[in-house]
């Protein structure tokens, strides 16, 4: 059956989570198009506990009383409360995002599966088939590789023959060149994919946006309290992987950058505190 963009009614009135957490100017809800919608919310409905939770943590952490500690151990008892409470946050994050980003990977291998050999149940058929592939990728291997693809695009059945080849180290043409010409195969037999597979990832764009609003509105928490956001930067990014090359290189550079600074701060701990014992050997000495 071809693919139809489902039209829902749009929501009657805004989101509770844009009532109670526009304020803080990241979350676009009523710019969200009426068909998207329906997807966004249950994503708001945990936003909006979670981001309930977060700031209930943050009053606590602000109302820390620990008058009779050092500030470097009350500072590690509040961060230690933070990044619970942005564990938890980015855990209901994580879960609509990942939830997206496989619907649009399903989409894609539902596109590729009209390409897909048929995997005949009876022996018999099986070995016709697989002979029959065999003879075609002999022939095709006769061809010019540069007409190669020519030769393929098109023919369901040289497709197919060429998915089926059990040797991946005989390779008649580029993986990636397959899979283009497998896509076109299937948007020909079904127009309908294409729509099908922009409204998948324009979903999941959507999703992960406003996830990424929730996210944004959670550290502008932490900058009105005037408190450090401690989750290290790889757990940012299990959350919003890169998406493309230059995402993925910030990424690394950030992630460098932090696990550089951790190891200052380990290398300046261990420093002072040998010269803490230090000072006590001299004291001693003094003393006696």
């Amino acid at each position: 059956m071809a693919y139809k963009r489902p039209q829902p009614a749009p929501p009657k009135e805004p989101h509770q989570i844009e009532k109670e957490f526009g304020a803080y100017g990241f979350l676009s809800v009523s710019k969200d198009p009426g068909w998207i919608s329906p997807h966004l919310k249950e994503l708001m409905d945990d936003g909006r506990f979670a981001l309930h939770q977060f700031s209930s943590a943050v009053d606590s952490v602000k109302g820390l009383s620990m008058p009779y500690y050092k500030p470097e151990a009350v500072l590690a008892k509040k961060n230690e409360m933070i990044l619970k409470a942005r564990r938890a946050t980015m855990s209901f994050l994580k879960k609509h995002v990942e939830k997206y980003k496989s619907e649009t990977i399903a989409v894609a291998n539902m596109i590729l599966r009209v390409t897909e050999p048929d995997r005949p149940s009876d022996a018999m058929k099986a070995m016709l088939q697989e002979l029959r592939f065999k003879e075609i990728r002999d022939n095709l291997k006769q061809i010019d590789p540069r007409h190669r693809r020519q030769a393929i695009a098109g023919s369901l059945e040289r497709i197919q023959a060429v998915v089926g080849n059990p040797d991946p180290h005989d390779l008649i043409i580029d993986g990636d060149v397959l899979t283009e010409m497998r896509r076109e195969y299937a948007f020909r037999q079904d127009p309908s994919l294409i729509a099908e597979e922009a409204d998948a990832k324009q979903i999941y764009k959507a999703v992960r946006n406003r996830a990424g609003e929730i996210n944004a509105v959670s550290a502008k928490m932490l900058i009105h309290a005037k408190l450090e956001d401690p989750l290290p930067p790889q757990e940012h990014f299990a959350v919003f992987t890169p998406e493309s090359e230059h995402e993925a290189a910030l990424a690394n550079n950030r992630i460098q950058l932090y696990e550089r600074q951790q190891m200052k701060q380990q290398r300046d701990k261990e420093f002072e505190e040998r010269q803490q014992g230090v000072n006590l050997q001299i004291g001693e000495r003094v003393a006696r």
